[in-house]
């Protein structure tokens, strides 16, 4: 099904929603590959971003939630707990070079488990390393304002369905 805004569909309908399997294309390059549930991403999924990052990971009433990874490249990416499309909980980022598990509340890192280098040595660590969270909290931002971005044009985008 395609859309006046150049956006379309291709899935499973039921009741004239989106609901099961699909791929929602938007007509700036951003796609949705996954499950649906009354038009809303509901369930497992990938967003890709035209830029190259993607998310795989679960999905609730079009927000990432349960566990899920957020890439900004295939080498530097986060994996664990997502609440209300924001990392929560304990969750693990990977960078070049480093592997730095932490803990996160409302897509913020507030702490830092545990830290090693990619090869496995591990690194003395400060659990309140602020020049480390702060660059993490850096990268989450852009995922925030990607979910941001993305929500309300999913809303303008389905709601003439």
């Amino acid at each position: 099904m395609k859309w006046a805004d150049n956006c379309y569909y291709e899935g499973e309908f039921e009741n004239s929603f989106i609901s099961g399997k699909g791929i929602y294309y938007w007509s700036d390059g951003r796609i949705y590959s996954g499950n649906w549930h009354e038009n809303r991403m509901h369930g497992f999924g990938t967003f890709l971003w035209p830029d190259g990052k993607k998310y795989e990971g679960n999905y609730i009433n079009d927000k990432k939630h349960g566990f899920g990874k957020y890439y900004w490249t295939p080498n530097i990416y986060y994996e664990g707990n997502w609440v209300n499309a924001k990392q929560h909980g304990i969750g693990v980022c990977h960078t070049n070079d480093k592997i730095i598990k932490g803990e996160f509340r409302s897509g913020r890192m507030i702490r830092i488990i545990s830290e090693e280098k990619i090869n496995g040595d591990e690194i003395n660590i400060n659990q309140n390393d602020m020049e480390m969270i702060n660059k993490m909290n850096e990268l989450l931002d852009d995922n925030l304002e990607r979910s941001k971005e993305k929500d309300i044009d999913t809303k303008i985008s389905l709601h003439n369905l």
